[in-house]
């Protein structure tokens, strides 16, 4: 059975805590002493400097985002108005240029979302691949796994989406996150909102899936049988 259609969600908290720690931007990598590389991070969005640093595309009219302080971070708070159309959204682009294709075939998606009470909005995430003249000559990237941890006590949740794009002929051009916030029949005169925090894409390979699998799951220790009592 193939590596990515037994990946485990344990593997996923493991290798966001090391990749993100030490992965870092191809142009910036250099290779790094100790420690295993889980992955090539392509894109990374804290909201540090309280810039959005991403595109704001197809949004329901009066739609907003704007990066607050919130739980003593930088977030974006999203704000969709009602509308007559059954669903409101708001969408955010980011873009990750001359991906290395070789690198590997998977992207993992991680970040921290929050409702913004009362009326919270959905999110969804996609991957897709662009070619230098910006045709999507093989559509999106295939999500193989999702998983939602349960809110902290703050009520923040962190959610992981493991996709996977496999085209030898694909040139790396450009990879773009979406990021999609939306709410299906909106009550009327009702503002929905949202928050997000860091953002992260990371490029992996399968030998890489297969490293953070084993290190979230390692192999039980056989217990010693015990020494027989003297009489």
């Amino acid at each position: 059975m193939n590596v990515w259609r037994v990946f485990l969600f344990g593997a996923l908290a493991i290798l966001i805590d090391g990749a993100v720690a030490r992965a870092q931007p191809p142009v910036q990598r250099g290779g790094m002493a100790g420690g295993p590389q889980f992955g090539n991070l392509l894109i990374r969005k804290d909201f540090s400097d309280g810039q959005l640093g991403m595109v704001i595309h197809n949004a329901t009219s009066g739609a907003d985002a704007a990066v607050v302080d919130v739980d003593r971070q930088k977030a974006v708070l999203v704000r969709v108005p009602a509308s007559s159309t059954n669903r409101v959204q708001l969408q955010f682009f980011a873009d990750a240029f001359s991906v290395p294709t070789r690198r590997g075939p998977f992207y993992l998606v991680t970040l921290e979302h929050k409702d913004a009470v009362p009326n919270g909005l959905t999110l969804g995430a996609e991957v897709f691949p662009y070619w230098t003249e910006n045709e999507l000559k093989a559509g999106k990237a295939e999500l193989v796994k999702s998983h939602q941890d349960a809110p902290d006590g703050e009520g923040w949740r962190t959610s992981r989406y493991l996709f996977r794009f496999a085209n030898d002929e694909w040139d790396g051009y450009r990879l773009q996150l979406r990021l999609l916030f939306y709410r299906d029949n909106s009550p009327e005169n009702v503002v929905s909102q949202g928050l997000v925090r860091n953002i992260s894409v990371i490029q992996m390979n399968e030998q890489e899936v297969a490293a953070a699998t084993r290190e979230a799951n390692p192999p039980a220790r056989q217990k010693k049988p015990a020494k027989a009592q003297k009489p």
